[in-house]
């Protein structure tokens, strides 16, 4: 388990990552992503995509990324 990133690592110890048979880990069900590399980045941008004219926003975004995706400080990454 990676806990070095998280600013509270004690929060990460207590929730179980586990690992899928892909090879990726996931906590409470949601895929979890490391913090290096532009994966989030990448996910971030396609999640901010939208079909319709109308930009979602931080404050939709982040229920419909949480229910997939689980990274230290998610949620003021989005934000920002």
């Amino acid at each position: 388990m990676l806990v070095e990133n998280s600013r509270d690592p004690e929060k990460v110890r207590k929730e179980k990552l586990e690992p899928r048979t892909d090879g990726t880990l996931c906590l409470s069900g949601r895929s979890w992503l490391p913090c290096y590399g532009d994966l989030r980045t990448v996910i971030m941008h396609e999640s901010n995509k939208s079909k319709y004219p109308i930009h979602p926003g931080s404050d939709k975004m982040y229920p419909d990324m949480k229910k997939l995706y689980w990274w230290p400080n998610m949620k003021a990454d989005i934000a920002t």
